[in-house]
């Protein structure tokens, strides 16, 4: 450190920011957080005051002032939209969701229009299929499908083909089907032909049938199109879901495992915790602020879409905490000489 004046001391500001979340249950920190690129921390300390005025003559004259009252601030921006960073801006917390694999969903929709899209309420679908060949016996909708050689079974949802040859779209399926094995069905008339390859799963179609008419089938890519990765049916229009003639829904599609965070959204009124600041200025001296007890909130607005890189925009108020800091109650500053 070095006495004024001198060009030493001017200080170009670069460092990292950390945020440790206070458990509102426990009253405990979780764990100090860095927050990623912050391209902004600034500092601010409002002040109220009480004036005295004389009375003696004259003009009222203002012969003391005393400052009673104190409002230091932390303001901040970051740069990486983490699901963590997230959290804070919704004043919430991160949960893991964990989808398991199933191929035997069911979703009813109502009333739908064309040019709409339909939410299936699960992520990453399709529809589980096999292609059969050298058929004999048509294969019934409904009836139980089995290999006859690996056991494998299954149900049939839908098919798409002739009594020769076409795809069947499967859910419930247990075993596995070998390609250029037998298969046959459990209907009435039991189906008869042959697997051509192995059961996987289609995700540029699910199986969509007319509630009011079973087994009146729409074709995907004609009458409906499907948004795989985040569970969405979209009506095509000018297709045969017309909304009027055809307006109620039955679809069965399959899901893949999957994980992801949610984030739900204003589950806390309150966020609190330490916020640290370690710098790392290319010119000036190094220092280290804490401020041992801050209330975070979101501020401003948070671009969705944007020229500009996104960002979350904060303010921390620094509450004084005695309790445990009864020497420094509000914000310590260590210059590292």
């Amino acid at each position: 450190m070095t006495a004024s004046p001198s060009e030493k001391n001017y200080t170009l500001g670069k460092g990292a920011l950390f945020f440790d979340l206070r458990d509102p249950a426990t009253g405990l920190l979780t764990g100090s957080r860095d927050l990623g690129n912050a391209p902004k921390v600034a500092l601010s300390v409002s002040l109220s005051t009480l004036a005295h005025f004389s009375s003696r003559g004259g003009l009222k004259a203002k012969d003391k002032n005393l400052i009673d009252g104190v409002t230091p601030k932390i303001s901040f921006t970051l740069e990486e939209i983490t699901p963590d960073n997230w959290a804070l801006m919704l004043l919430s917390n991160v949960e893991d969701v964990v989808q398991a694999a199933v191929d035997s969903n069911t979703k009813s929709l109502a009333l739908v229009s064309a040019a709409r899209y339909y939410d299936l309420g699960l992520r990453n679908v399709g529809i589980t299929v096999l292609n059969y060949t050298t058929g004999t016996v048509a294969f019934t909708v409904g009836a139980t499908l089995t290999d006859t050689v690996t056991s494998a079974t299954a149900t049939i949802v839908q098919i798409i083909g002739t009594v020769t040859a076409g795809v069947l779209y499967v859910s419930n399926v247990t075993g596995s089907f070998a390609d250029t094995d037998a298969l046959a069905d459990d209907g009435t008339t039991p189906g008869a032909a042959v697997a051509a390859g192995t059961a996987s799963v289609l995700t540029t179609a699910v199986s969509v049938e007319d509630t009011d008419n079973p087994g009146t089938f729409f074709v995907a890519g004609t009458d409906f199109t499907v948004d795989t990765v985040y569970g969405r049916l979209f009506i095509i229009d000018g297709g045969a879901i017309d909304g009027v003639a055809v307006k109620n829904l039955t679809v069965v599609f399959a899901c893949a495992d999957t994980n992801y965070k949610k984030i739900v959204g204003l589950k806390t009124t309150t966020l609190e915790g330490e916020l640290r600041f370690i710098s790392d200025n290319p010119v000036g001296d190094q220092y280290d602020m804490r401020a041992w007890r801050v209330s975070l909130a979101p501020t401003g607005d948070t671009p969705l879409i944007d020229d500009a890189w996104s960002s979350f925009s904060f303010e921390a108020e620094i509450l004084k905490d005695a309790t445990n800091h009864p020497l420094s109650p509000y914000i310590d500053v260590d210059i590292l000489v």
